[in-house]
C-alpha cells in the first residue's frame, strides 16, 4: 500500500510539472506550494520573455505605489490585467516586503533600479554566484542589507500571496505579449542594426516586458566570455517608430555608460553644460551630469537610427520633442554622428568615435563660457 502512495505522488509531481509547459517556448522556474509557474519565452537573436520574478516585483511595486508602475491605460490588455493585480493582491498591501520596498523607494529605489536587481538571483530568488550586486544599486537600496531582506521578504511574499497560481492563471495574457514583442522585434532587425552601429556584439540580448511600467530601463551583466549579457525590460509601445527607437535607446545604454564611466574625468570638466537644464534633468530622473550626458548621446543614437529606417520626420519629430525637454545638445551630438556613420572605416567601433563626441561637449563648454 505504501508503494501505490508513493508512486501516486510521483505521478502527481510529475503532471503538475508539466502544467502548461509549450515545447520551445517555456521553462520551468518558479516553484511555490507544489505549483510550478514558468517563464514564458521564445529565442532568437533577441530572447523575448516574461518572467516569474520580475511579474512578482512589478506587484509589489503596484501594492508599494510606485509611480513607475502604470495602474490603468496598459498598452495591451485593456487594463484588465492591472485590474486582476488589484483584485488578487490588494490585501496583502501591509505585508513586510511591500513596507520594505516603500522605505527603499525613498532613498531612489525605482525605475531601473529594482528590475535590474532581480539579475542577481535566481528565478527561486536565491543570490548568483560570482554576481556582485553593483555599489549604485546598493545604494539607491539604502544599503546591501536592504537588497538582501528584500528578496527574502519577496520570496515569503510569493508564497504566502500563492503568486504562482496567479501567474498560472495569466500564462495566455504573457504568451500573447511574448509573441507580439517577438514579431515586432523580427520585423524591425533593430537587433541586428544595434549591433551594425556599435560595431560589435554583445552576449546576448534579453527583452523581459514589463507591462506594467511605465517606460524601459537598460542593465547588462558580465558574462564568462569577456562580453555581457544585456537587457531591456520594458512596456510594449503600440507605434512601430516608438518601440523602435526605445529598443535602440535601452540597449544602447549599454554601449555607451561604459564609454562615459570610463572618460569620467574628461567628462566631468564640461559639467557647466549642466547647470542651465539640471532642474529639468532632475525632473526627469537624471539628476547627476553624467546621467545627462547618457541621455543625450543614447537618445542621438536612436534618432540616427530612425533617420535611416523610418525616415526625416520620424527622427525629427523625436528630436523636437526632446528639445523641449531641455535636452538641448542634441542637434549637436546628432551632427556629429554623422562624421562616424560616413567614416566607418576609421572608426570601426562606436569605441573609436567616442573621443569626438567629448569634443562636442568641449566645443559647447567653452562656447557657453565666452
Amino acid at each position: 500500500m505504501k508503494k501505490v502512495i508513493i508512486y501516486f505522488s510521483i505521478l502527481c509531481l510529475a503532471l503538475v510539472s508539466l502544467v502548461g509547459c509549450k515545447s520551445g517556448k517555456e521553462s520551468t522556474t518558479f516553484v511555490s506550494s507544489g505549483v510550478v509557474a514558468t517563464s514564458i519565452k521564445e529565442s532568437g537573436t533577441c530572447n523575448v520573455s516574461v518572467e516569474p520574478k520580475i511579474e512578482l516585483l512589478q506587484v509589489v511595486q503596484y501594492l508599494a505605489g510606485d509611480q513607475s508602475i502604470k495602474r490603468e491605460k496598459l498598452s495591451y490588455d485593456y487594463e484588465s490585467y492591472s485590474e486582476d493585480i488589484k483584485v488578487y493582491f490588494s490585501k496583502y498591501d501591509k505585508e513586510p516586503v511591500v513596507n520594505l520596498y516603500k522605505k527603499m523607494m525613498m532613498n531612489g529605489f525605482s525605475f531601473s533600479t529594482p528590475p535590474s536587481v532581480m539579475l542577481y538571483v535566481d528565478d527561486n530568488l536565491n543570490r548568483i554566484q560570482g554576481l556582485d550586486i553593483p555599489n549604485e544599486y546598493n545604494s539607491d537600496a539604502g544599503n546591501e542589507e536592504n537588497i538582501i531582506k528584500f528578496y527574502k521578504l519577496l520570496a515569503e511574499f510569493r508564497k504566502k500571496t500563492k503568486f504562482d497560481e496567479f501567474y498560472i492563471q495569466h500564462k495566455a495574457y504573457y504568451t500573447g505579449l511574448v509573441s507580439k514583442v517577438k514579431e515586432k522585434l523580427d520585423k524591425s532587425g533593430c537587433i541586428d542594426k544595434i549591433i551594425k552601429y556599435y560595431g560589435y556584439k554583445q552576449n546576448s540580448y534579453n527583452f523581459i516586458i514589463e507591462s506594467l511600467s511605465v517606460g524601459g530601463y537598460a542593465a547588462r551583466v558580465p558574462s564568462q566570455n569577456g562580453k555581457f549579457d544585456l537587457y531591456d525590460f520594458m512596456v510594449i509601445p503600440n507605434n512601430d517608430e516608438e518601440f523602435f527607437q526605445m529598443i535602440v535607446h535601452e540597449f544602447g545604454h549599454s554601449y555607451v555608460n561604459p564609454l562615459t564611466e570610463k572618460n569620467i574625468n574628461e567628462i566631468n570638466r564640461y559639467d557647466n553644460l549642466f547647470t542651465p537644464i539640471k532642474q529639468a534633468m532632475a525632473n526627469q530622473q537624471y539628476g547627476q551630469w553624467q546621467y545627462c550626458v547618457n541621455e543625450h548621446i543614447v537618445r542621438s543614437v536612436a534618432y540616427r537610427n530612425l533617420y535611416f529606417y523610418f525616415g526625416k520626420n520620424a527622427s525629427e519629430y523625436y528630436i523636437n520633442l526632446d528639445t523641449s525637454k531641455n535636452f538641448i545638445y542634441i542637434n549637436a551630438i546628432t551632427e556629429k554622428l554623422k562624421e562616424y556613420e560616413n567614416n566607418r572605416d576609421k572608426y570601426t567601433t562606436f569605441d573609436d568615435f567616442y573621443p569626438k563626441l567629448i569634443e562636442v561637449f568641449k566645443e559647447l563648454s567653452e562656447k557657453q563660457k565666452g
